[in-house]
């Protein structure tokens, strides 16, 4: 059983959850750039939200694939104009592909990324517990080795014959604003650049908050470099050190560079911080010159509206998943 793909490009891979306690071994976590998109996107798709199965990200759109069989399948995007053999349909949604249908991610002018998932999942072989691409370390996806997308995607298993229309509720639809604003929780560098912005008489918390930057078109899945008068920076010398999704450097031409989920494992430049996973995901469906404010945070704070965003998380998945039962 698969999917045929009439079109495709680079962009499209297939993503999951990513590999943990890997970095060590040189290797980044990878997964899904959206990753609560990808969450919902599975559990709409009639899989249990306990687990992300294998599914497709889809950057900017431009993805066409027929059914091979009847398969289930769901399809989140912000500003995507998905159809079904050239008939638009509601994204945010399952859907039911009899053999032979075709279906269209469309294209999105407002955000970044969409995801596609399946019921079942997608057959590929795991290394290190994912199956996720990345590129640059020439592992993931359907070969392993990172391939593009191949003419025919297997599937796991035959939809369920108890199929009905599951989806999320509109005014629980995320959207993007036209300023994307991102908590950044102050790391131990800190003190150290906002000294030395003290000795040359500035503020660098109140340039932060004052500062509207836009993401370059310099950004990937590796990092996203933001554009703007540059920051004030004094170039150390720092060994080199373990980074984190979202982690924030700022290298000698003071202008941010955010870590992403295909990051390095090490970097030596000065870091802000690290912005929050809720951030991460925002970032994910930033197209080139969207403008960016950094928020000042701290641990603390941003730790107790983490825990309050995955328990909203959970009730959603959970309240799709009981739609399926």
């Amino acid at each position: 059983m698969t999917l045929i793909v009439e079109q495709a490009h680079a962009g499209v891979q297939l993503q999951d959850g990513g590999r943990h306690a890997v970095a060590h071994l040189g290797m980044t976590t990878g997964g899904a750039a959206d990753l609560t998109m990808a969450r919902i996107c599975n559990s709409l798709a009639g899989n249990n939200p306990d687990r992300l199965l294998p599914l497709l990200e889809i950057p900017l759109g431009g993805l066409v694939l027929r059914a091979s069989r009847p398969v289930v399948v769901a399809f989140c995007g912000i500003g995507f104009k998905p159809a079904v053999n050239g008939l638009p349909v509601e994204a945010w949604r399952s859907l039911y592909l009899n053999s032979g249908d075709v279906f269209s991610s469309g294209y999105s002018r407002r955000a970044a990324r969409a995801y596609l998932a399946v019921q079942g999942g997608f057959i590929a072989n795991e290394q290190l517990g994912s199956c996720s691409t990345v590129r640059r370390e020439g592992v993931g996806g359907f070969d392993g080795k990172a391939a593009v997308l191949a003419p025919a995607l297997p599937l796991a298993h035959q939809p369920s014959e108890q199929y009905q229309q599951v989806s999320l509720p509109y005014a629980e639809q995320p959207g993007l604003p036209a300023v994307l604003t991102l908590d950044l929780v102050v790391g131990a560098q800190w003190r150290l650049l906002h000294e030395a912005a003290t000795v040359r008489g500035q503020d660098l918390a109140a340039d932060i908050k004052n500062r509207l930057f836009r993401v370059s078109t310099q950004s990937d899945r590796m990092g996203i470099r933001l554009s703007a008068e540059p920051l004030v920076c004094v170039r150390t010398a720092m060994y080199s050190e373990g980074l984190c999704s979202g982690a924030v450097q700022l290298p000698p031409d003071g202008r941010p560079i955010i870590m992403h989920v295909d990051h390095q494992t090490i970097g030596g430049y000065p870091k802000l911080g690290t912005i929050t996973p809720a951030a991460v995901d925002l970032l994910a469906q930033a197209l080139p010159g969207q403008w960016v404010q950094l928020s000042l945070t701290n641990a603390a704070a941003a730790l107790q509206q983490e825990r309050i965003r995955q328990q909203s998380i959970q009730q959603t998945l959970n309240g799709i998943w009981r739609q399926w039962q």
